[in-house]
């Protein structure tokens, strides 16, 4: 058999010099717009010369809009939660109305019966498709001694102040704390 020969060798290639990457260009000198006092957002800018900002400027700046979010907080609170809520604003209405709802008694989704104080009066009232209708009136001594003699009820949550003080701008009176 005839013996293996080695494979040719080949030679290492010179070695080539690094590419050259040329240089960036210089760049522009920043130019405004012709008539225009801005400066140019893509000029580069030395950090070390900016001024630092007024005090003065910063505190009533700060002031400023600290008083804008307690103008909107206020107005959200008086205005849009009474609006939620449905409440009018003190000269809204009468301090002592005429007619008041003593009681609303759910009879169906599409009747009720009321009980109305109308000028020392108290009236059943009743309502439906037709409307409104007169059902009785009602012994104003029964009513009264009936009101007084009604347990207060222990499961109510109490109120937060703030909703107890809403309320009672409402009804012009105090609500009984828990």
């Amino acid at each position: 058999m005839p013996a293996p020969t080695a494979a040719p060798v080949a030679a290492p290639a010179p070695e080539q010099p690094a590419a050259q990457v040329p240089a960036p260009a210089p760049a522009a000198p920043a130019v405004a717009a012709p008539g225009s006092d801005l400066p140019d957002p893509f000029a580069a800018e030395d950090t070390a010369s900016a001024e630092p900002e007024n005090l003065g400027w910063v505190l009533a700046r700060t002031l400023l809009l600290l008083g804008t979010v307690l103008l909107s907080i206020y107005l959200t609170l008086n205005v849009g939660l009474r609006k939620l809520m449905g409440l009018q604003g003190p000269m809204g209405r009468r301090s002592q109305s005429l007619v008041s709802v003593v009681e609303r008694v759910p009879l169906d989704q599409r009747r009720t019966l009321f009980v109305l104080k109308a000028a020392d009066e108290y009236l059943l009232v009743g309502s439906g498709e037709g409307g409104l209708q007169l059902l009785s009136k009602l012994d104003t001594q029964a009513v009264d001694r009936i009101q007084a003699e009604r347990p207060q009820p222990s499961n109510v949550v109490p109120l937060s102040p703030f909703l107890q003080k809403l309320l009672s701008r409402r009804t012009g009176s105090t609500p009984p704390r828990s």
